[in-house]
């Protein structure tokens, strides 16, 4: 008999099938071969079935249920929360809700429950939250045993690390605790009040001394923390008060820089508070900086090292200058200068400004690892006389990537 294949749910599939049914007459006893042939090509193209539409409806119902249990929990409606949660259970981000449920009483966890949990959820993102959290936790209530339990290692947020170390001190680490406690202490920056605890130890340890407190000064300075240089001048007291209370002055007029450092002691407090006093001089007025810079380093009589660092971040805020002695001034600090970054500042804009003889001489002055560089050996055997017959010297450098040679910025930033 002839079998007739009606295909439903595409267009044009109803002829073609009879097309081929008209063709092909077959008895009952193929019927099965006949189905495994042709019944999986036709369902190809059948419409989604009822149970796939019920599914997509299903996912869209989970979605908006949800962001119900997310609204639900924000206005700490918990009973609805939970409802809503219950049948959440296969939906991807049900982690998410299991996770606010559980936080909420994160003040009630064990250790090991919460372990446990993080356990479950290793590879959620949340977990390194939680983990901040709960330490932030133990902190608090002075839990040391639980949180060394918990932190093998020292973390990297700050509040953290002075618990961490805090806690090293109380359970007997003493030489851990105390070179944590001076890591932390010495920053430029205001720490956390959480630190205070730890900061108290290291003072009553005897290792809270004046040195430490001027170095601390410094870095504030640097920082640009005067409200912290404030603080610290009422740590110390005599003379070394008197220090920290001139590194305050000299951040609020750092053009007395040159007076302060010829009428002032020698001391290394003060040759690096001059250093710093000028950097930040040169920061505004670069021309003031050169002016005061010679008697500044003679009257403190500042290492050379020292010198040089000063005089190379004086020399990079005149990269652009148009004043021709602070140009030379500039160029005799960089003949002496190692500064890669600089160096290659000041090559770049030679080769902008078209002056190739002279660009060569800054290769020289780079380190000789610096030198065996692709982009320096390039430009080390390019004849000088060459490449100044170009008339516009600027384009050779386009030719080449700048990840290969070299690309020289006609307007070099300061």
């Amino acid at each position: 008999m002839v079998i007739k294949l009606i295909s439903v749910g595409f267009a044009g599939g109803q002829k073609v099938t009879e097309k081929i049914t008209n063709k092909i007459t077959i008895s009952l006893k193929k019927t099965a071969l006949l189905k495994l042939l042709f019944y999986p090509a036709i369902a190809m193209f059948l419409p989604l079935s009822t149970a796939s539409i019920a599914e997509a409806k299903s996912l869209s119902e989970q979605r908006t249920e949800y962001r119900a249990a997310i609204k639900a929990d924000d206005k700490k409606r918990y009973v609805e929360f939970k409802r809503l949660k219950a049948d959440l259970k296969d939906y991807p981000l049900y982690p998410y809700l299991d996770y606010r449920e559980f936080v909420r009483d994160l003040s009630a966890a064990s250790l090991s429950r919460v372990k446990r949990f993080e356990e479950r959820y290793q590879d959620m993102p949340f977990t390194r939250t939680l983990r901040a959290r709960y330490l932030t936790l133990l902190g608090k209530r002075r839990d040391w045993r639980a949180f060394l339990a918990y932190q093998k290692e020292p973390p990297r947020d700050e509040t953290l690390r002075c618990y961490y170390f805090h806690a090293k001190a109380q359970r007997g680490y003493r030489v851990e605790a105390l070179k944590g406690a001076k890591e932390m202490y010495l920053t430029g920056k205001s720490v956390n009040r959480a630190c205070d605890s730890l900061f108290s130890y290291l003072r009553k340890s005897g290792e809270l001394t004046d040195e430490l407190v001027l170095k601390r000064a410094l870095l504030a300075f640097e920082s640009r923390n005067p409200g912290l240089i404030n603080y610290l001048s009422r740590q110390v007291s005599g003379e070394n008060q008197a220090m920290v209370q001139s590194a305050l002055r000299l951040y609020k007029a750092p053009t007395r820089v040159e007076h302060f450092a010829q009428i002032s002691k020698i001391t290394v407090f003060h040759q690096d508070l001059v250093s710093l006093a000028l950097i930040k001089l040169a920061r505004k007025n670069p021309d003031e900086a050169v002016r005061q810079f010679a008697n500044t380093m003679k009257g403190q009589k500042v290492p050379e090292s020292l010198r040089q660092e000063v005089g190379d971040y004086i020399a990079g805020r005149l990269m652009s200058t148009d004043d021709t002695s602070l140009r030379v001034w500039r160029d005799n600090v960089l003949n002496k200068s190692s500064d890669v970054k600089l160096l290659e500042r000041r090559f770049r804009l030679a080769i902008a400004q078209g002056r190739f003889e002279s660009a060569e001489r800054w290769i020289d002055q780079l380190p000789d690892a610096e030198v065996d560089n692709l982009k320096w050996r390039y430009w080390k055997a390019v004849s000088p006389k060459s490449v100044a017959t170009i008339s516009r010297p600027i384009n050779i450098l386009k030719i080449f990537p700048d990840s290969e040679i070299f690309t020289a910025s006609p307007h070099p930033s300061t």
